[in-house]
């Protein structure tokens, strides 16, 4: 077969031994299924035998066997045209003379009037039908029809019928009664001894009815459930040659047998074994093949999801030994040695790229072997099933019983069912509802890419435009519904005719906006590590609890999985996110406006009580005013939900950049490109013409004009621009001034529960518990949203600014007020209160909103923020821990006693 393959044109030559050798292997083939011990199939076992021994017949390599002569057969025919030219040379050229020498040599050996009777006229008339009717052009013809329709069908074709006439001259010459004579002469006796036969041959390998007698596999017709039955045990744990045989073997099968075994004269039983043929061959082309591609693709992505995922942990600890020796590298140079000069050596841990050195070839043989049986698979689809054996040149396929097959179509169509299954599923678990973590996303995708690439480099399938298409395709219907459509966190659209994004990036943003609502204690924003981080260790799941992500949403939420997830989700994904975020932005601003913002009616007591708390924040006379809202559940009913619009606005800051990130690596030139056009843009700021994936909030600036306000030019450099969350709020403004009372109500909420026991953390430059800190991002976003001016405004910074300003003047005098009355009776649990806490805090919102130090020193004096941080890093929060610890001498010794330590 190897030869063949390498060397076709030598099929014409040595076809005697070609098909010989098919011959024998359909021989042996039929002998060992006749006698097979398998139970229950077309043919019981062959057990008449007095020692019969059934493992006896037990054949390993019969699949192969089977396969390769099916292959091999086919080879064959695919040259038919050279086969039958070049034996139609052989009965025009070398069979003419010998039947020329064959009359002479009849004519000089007896007189005329002693020939045969009938032997000039059969001479003649072979010799016509040799010059005229019989060349390469009615051979083929001839050997097509046979392969399509049977040896019946060139019964009376022009080679048949001299090959008929060939017979008949030796039966006349033989059965003449002057034999005796003519056969003494040397020509004559070559000719019955050796050229009869041999024009007999070359006449059937003209045509091709000596291939069909003999190498025909629709005679294994009778066997093909054992073949089945082989063909199913091939899948495990077999080499990968024996899928492709055996499936080589049962399409050859089901193709030829209703040419070999029907006959004309039996209509009925030809029907009925053309539709069990087709059967059997849309069984073995569009379920076997199909399914046996899906699983070679499957095993490979698994296989390398599972590299992937042993080598992570090896490569991190090789870039954090790579970082121990640089350090240590660069203290020696500096001439100073610290705690990293004893780095771990090189080979005590796995360096990267372990898993390709020969002696560790173990670790990527199972992907070697997934990829060759994928690759024989996929060759044999596209070369071998797929070659048109008996169709036109420019007609590719399979023909069973009038029925045309593409191997090659159901093949790519198995790779477009690999993609539409597996990339659904490495989003969501089994049961549809639990997001895996994004860096493993990543890498079953990369995976699962990996595995399509290697298909597309045997067949020619467009599988990146089809995973775009799964992941941006609105239109596309989802393969697996991961997430129900009616959730409590499910985002309303605000208008019909709203952009539609992929059900994969609709499912995923869904998710992420029931995370942020149901963000646990103790989970906070911590903007040094880029993310979200866990104080404590995370709470065990009971033993019947549904598997939620109350317990570890910290996965999702850091740094290298929003990263991972920007890069996963690409452009839409994110836009498509970051719009649901707005819309669960804006369900948390309809409740701030509920609590902080008082109804329209001017004499209802909730007006009452804040202007109250407006107009006497300096002087003490919030604090009735503030216990009653208290009491009522406005205050922490206004800190829960801007602690929430907070986390959803730092989620969303942190998918912008992480989305620029991957812009910016991804198509480097397009993104400095388009930097470039929007910088040189005249009109306008240029975050209001860069898209949410180019521009990261820091890059986002806005220069704004003299603010008088403030007494001094101020450059508004935190002043990010973000009109998909204006116009998505925009309906809730009624009124310009509606949002006045929300800075003193805010600055009120001091006193709420949610404020009890909080601590600063230096090292997260944060605050524990739910993470008030980020309520400084929802403060901000109110005042761009609500100044009642529109983003594009030269005013609006200053109005924004100015509403910021309210809110630290009105905390700063509130909380100055609680620190000199601690021991109120009026304030009651102000020793809870963290003062300290609360200072470093107004400081944070001045300072992310741009506010200068000196406006800030009007209403906080940095002395009193100073103090506030010596006394948190002394472990003194509340009055009751300065109590319990007051300050005295004795904290300098510890201090320079950890000095000099």
């Amino acid at each position: 077969d190897g030869l063949v393959a390498a060397c076709p044109s030598l099929c014409a030559p040595k076809a005697p031994v070609i098909l010989a050798t098919i011959a024998l292997a359909f021989d042996e083939l039929r002998w060992v299924l006749r006698h097979s011990p398998t139970k229950g199939d077309a043919l019981p076992p062959k057990n008449r035998l007095k020692h019969y021994v059934a493992d006896q017949y037990l054949e390993s390599q019969l699949v192969v066997l089977a396969g390769t002569a099916c292959k091999l057969a086919a080879r064959f025919a695919r040259e038919r045209a050279t086969v039958a030219e070049y034996y139609s040379n052989y009965l025009t050229g070398c069979d003419a003379n010998a039947l020329q020498n064959l009359s002479t040599a009849a004519a000089s050996r007896l007189p005329i009037d002693h020939l045969p009777r009938g032997l000039p006229d059969l001479v003649r008339r072979i010799a016509h039908l040799s010059e005229t009717q019989i060349s390469p052009k009615s051979c083929l013809e001839a050997y097509d029809k046979v392969l399509r329709d049977g040896i019946c069908a060139i019964a009376n074709s022009p080679i048949a019928i001299a090959r008929l006439d060939w017979k008949r001259l030796a039966a006349v010459i033989c059965a003449s009664a002057h034999a005796k004579g003519m056969l003494k002469d040397e020509a004559i006796t070559l000719f019955l001894k050796r050229g009869h036969t041999a024009f007999i041959d070359r006449s059937r390998l003209a045509d091709g009815s000596l291939f069909i007698q003999h190498c025909d596999p629709g005679s294994l017709w009778p066997f093909r459930n054992q073949l089945l039955k082989a063909l199913d045990e091939a899948f495990t744990g077999k080499p990968a040659s024996w899928p492709v045989a055996a499936l080589t073997a049962i399409v050859a099968i089901a193709r030829d047998a209703p040419r070999s075994l029907s006959h004309p004269s039996a209509l009925e039983d030809g029907n009925e074994l053309a539709v069990e043929a087709r059967k059997l061959g849309e069984h073995a082309i569009s379920s076997k093949l199909k399914d046996a591609v899906l699983a070679s693709l499957k095993r490979l992505a698994n296989n390398c999801t599972r590299l992937s995922e042993m080598i992570a942990p090896v490569q991190a600890a090789y870039r954090l030994e790579r970082k121990e020796l640089a350090a240590a590298e660069a203290e020696k140079k500096g001439g100073r040695r610290g705690s990293n000069a004893q780095a771990s050596t090189a080979g005590e841990e796995m360096l990267a790229g372990e898993e390709s050195l020969p002696a560790n070839y173990k670790l990527v043989e199972p992907i070697a072997q997934a990829e060759t049986r994928l690759a024989k698979l996929l060759v044999a689809a596209r070369d071998e099933l797929d070659a048109g054996i008996f169709l036109p040149k420019e007609q590719k396929g399979v023909v069973v019983s009038e029925l045309r097959l593409r191997p090659l179509e159901f093949a790519k169509s198995a790779v477009l069912t690999f993609l539409q299954q597996q990339v659904p599923i490495c989003f969501f678990d089994d049961s549809g509802k639990l997001l895996h973590r994004p860096t493993q996303i990543e890498r079953s995708l990369d995976s699962i890419m990996a595995a399509a690439e290697r298909a597309a480099s045997y067949v020619d399938v467009d599988y990146c435009g089809y995973v775009a298409s799964v992941l941006l395709d609105p239109g596309r219907t989802p393969p697996l519904n991961p997430v129900t459509a009616e959730t409590e966190a499910s985002p309303k659209k605000a208008a019909t005719n709203e952009k539609q994004h992929a059900p994969i990036a609709e499912s995923t943003a869904i998710f992420y906006v029931k995370l942020m609502k149901t963000l646990p204690t103790g989970v906070i924003f911590c903007a040094s590590r880029g993310g979200f981080v866990r104080l404590g260790p995370a709470p065990i799941p009971e033993k019947n609890q549904s598997p939620t992500t109350t317990f570890e949403v910290e996965k999702y939420l850091s740094a290298s999985e929003i990263s991972a997830l920007a890069r996963v989700l690409g452009a839409d994904g994110l836009r498509c996110l970051d719009e649901s975020l707005n819309r669960a932005a804006v369900d948390e601003m309809a409740q701030i406006k509920r609590a902080a913002c008082p109804p329209k009616d001017s004499k209802s007591a909730r007006k009452q009580k804040m202007d109250k708390i407006r107009v006497g924040f300096l002087n003490g006379d919030w604090l009735n005013p503030a216990l009653e809202l208290k009491q009522e559940g406005v205050l922490d009913h206004l800190l829960k939900h801007t602690t929430r619009l907070g986390n959803i606005l730092e989620l969303k800051a942190l998918l912008r950049s992480a989305g620029a990130r991957a812009s910016e690596k991804a198509a480097p030139h397009l993104a400095r490109a388009a930097k470039l056009a929007l910088d040189s843009s005249i009109n306008g700021n240029k975050v209001s013409r860069a898209p949410d994936w180019l521009l990261a909030p820091a890059d986002a600036t806005y220069i704004g004009e003299r603010d008088p306000s403030f007494g001094e030019d101020v450059i508004d450099a935190s002043y990010a621009r973000d009109d998909g969350l204006f116009h998505e709020a925009k309906p809730l403004l009624e009124a310009p001034d509606e949002f006045r009372y929300f800075p003193y109500v805010m600055a009120a909420a001091l006193i709420a529960d949610y404020w009890k026991g909080v601590k600063w953390l230096p090292d997260f430059n944060a605050l524990d518990g739910i993470g008030l800190h980020v309520t400084s991002a929802a403060i901000r976003a109110i005042a761009f949203c609500f100044n009642g001016l529109p983003p594009d405004h030269l005013r609006a910074p200053a109005q924004a600014k100015a509403l910021v300003a309210r809110f630290v003047e009105a905390a700063a005098a509130i909380i100055t007020w609680i620190r000199l009355h601690v021991d109120s009776k009026e304030l009651g649990t102000g020793t809870e209160i963290p003062v300290r806490a609360v200072c470093v805090y107004l400081e944070l919102v001045a300072k992310q909103a741009a506010i200068p130090r000196s406006t800030i020193e009007q209403y906080l004096p940095y002395a009193v923020i100073h103090s506030s941080l010596m006394d948190i890093a002394m472990g003194r929060h509340t009055a009751e821990d300065e109590k319990k610890t007051p300050f005295t001498a004795a904290a300098f010794d510890v201090f320079s006693g950890a000095t000099e330590a």
